[in-house]
């Protein structure tokens, strides 16, 4: 059974524009010799004349080739930097804020958020002080380091 041959030719995006320009010189190098005139759009023109013009139109998509491995290996270049870049950035912000302040408002020239001012009322340290003895009462209690507070005996009894 004979094998089959995908069809390029109704493939139109620039990968296959440009493979199927690379087939069409190869082709033209390997069967026609160099005195063959192609009739090109009603234009005769020879076997060196029509590589030389699909040499001019892979021009593009070869330049779009490079750069596409240029910029691969660029982004693998940064990519490979990034870990110390970013200590090197924290390291510049650790050292602004112990500058300036970690409040201050100038913060923001350097893009980093300032730490915000508590607003705590009497009421809301009142309620942390309050949950803060329980919590430590009931850790000193579950490590044995007091005895659970009993509730008063009821009047009932």
């Amino acid at each position: 059974m004979p094998s089959k041959k995908k069809k390029l030719t109704s493939r139109k995006d620039p990968a296959s524009v440009a493979q199927r320009f690379r087939n069409m010189k190869e082709g033209i190098e390997k069967v026609f010799p160099a005195s063959k005139m192609l009739d090109l759009e009603g234009t005769p023109t020879s076997q060196p004349d029509s590589v030389s013009r699909i040499d001019r139109r892979l021009v593009p998509f070869d330049r779009v080739d490079a750069i596409r491995i240029q910029l691969s290996k660029a982004v693998a270049d940064r990519d490979a930097t990034l870990p110390e870049a970013i200590r090197d950035l924290e390291a510049f912000e650790a050292a602004v804020v112990s500058t300036i302040g970690a409040r201050s408002p100038r913060l923001t020239d350097f893009g980093l958020e300032p730490k915000a001012d508590p607003d705590r009322t009497a009421k809301s340290k009142a309620d942390a002080a309050k949950k803060a003895a329980e919590t430590r009462e009931a850790r000193d209690v579950a490590l044995g380091k007091k005895k659970p507070k009993t509730p008063p005996p009821s009047p009932e009894q």
